[in-house]
């Protein structure tokens, strides 16, 4: 009974009057929930996963109708890529840390060596550096 209530459920939260979404969405979050609350399930992992990967889908659309853009246009946006791609790399060797220091050397040297190794394998390719 109180896992019920601390998840939502039942009409104390007045669950009746919500509409269909709500009530969905409301599920969706009870049954994602990590057991014992401890940490984020894989359920939730893989559903807000996919979510980034079609947002990321979404936000390429714009650039069907672009013909070509401007190089100065071109390099603010690689230039924000860059930005948040680096903010997030730090934010994972954060995260990482509690596991100590030899896996999260490990992890970056392993990442390293892979963009080397694609840069290598694609650089015949025009707009590859």
């Amino acid at each position: 009974e109180p896992a019920e209530v601390a998840v939502g459920g039942g009409d104390f939260w007045g669950e009746s009057r919500l509409g269909r979404s709500a009530r969905c969405r409301r599920r969706v979050m009870a049954e994602m929930a990590a057991p014992d609350g401890a940490g984020v399930s894989v359920g939730a992992v893989f559903l807000l996963t996919t979510i980034m990967a079609a947002m990321s889908g979404i936000g390429a659309i714009p650039f069907f109708f672009v013909g070509r853009l401007s190089p100065r246009i071109a390099s603010l946006g690689n230039a924000v890529a860059c930005g948040v791609m680096l903010a997030a790399s730090f934010d994972m060797i954060h995260e990482g840390e509690p596991y100590g220091g030899f896996y999260v050397v490990c992890g970056v040297c392993a990442g390293a060596a892979f963009i080397s190794f694609m840069q290598g394998r694609l650089h015949r390719y025009e707009d590859v550096k």
